[in-house]
């Protein structure tokens, strides 16, 4: 069997390991795979993902930005980029990438969470109540307890005064 014919089997074990939460593991299959298949958008975000749960957000966030270079238009990718900028505290600039990961895929329903948040900590009270809106009106039934903590979040936040300017 010549390399070629392994990438897939690194990849599949790369998603295996991080399903399992082994993100040591998976780092390891992901930068095999890569090693094969540099130019691959989605070896790269998942060495991303990879890295942001073993804590590296800076190689996380560099990672998810050579995916984009690969593939500008790769939804999960602008969202794993905002998060790991979110998670960096980089709450401004980390409001692009989620926006673009939305214009992209708006199912992707969890980024309006960290888009809230991001904006919410960026001093953008209205903006955020908007994106907290809209992860509560389409949060699948896997994230109802999320989604019930929210509407708590937007409960405050629509009784607390806006910012004078």
């Amino acid at each position: 069997m010549n390399e070629q014919e392994q990438t897939p089997d690194f990849f599949a074990d790369g998603n295996e390991h991080l399903r399992t939460g082994q993100y040591a593991e998976a780092v390891k299959s992901f930068e095999k795979f890569i090693e094969v298949m540099p130019e691959s958008p989605e070896g790269h975000n998942n060495l991303g993902l990879a890295v942001f749960h073993n804590g590296d957000l800076d190689r996380a966030t560099r990672e998810f930005q050579v995916a984009l270079d690969l593939s500008p238009d790769f939804a999960a990718a602008q969202a794993n980029l905002g998060l790991a900028l979110l998670n960096k505290k980089n709450f401004e600039e980390a409001i692009g990438p989620l926006r673009r990961a939305l214009q992209l895929d708006a199912g992707i329903t969890e980024v309006y969470y960290n888009l809230g948040l991001a904006l919410y900590r960026s001093g953008r009270t209205a903006e955020a109540i908007e994106a907290y809106e809209r992860f509560v009106a389409n949060a699948p039934a896997e994230h109802k307890n999320y989604a019930e903590g929210v509407e708590k979040i937007l409960a405050q936040l629509k009784q607390t005064p806006p910012a004078q300017s």
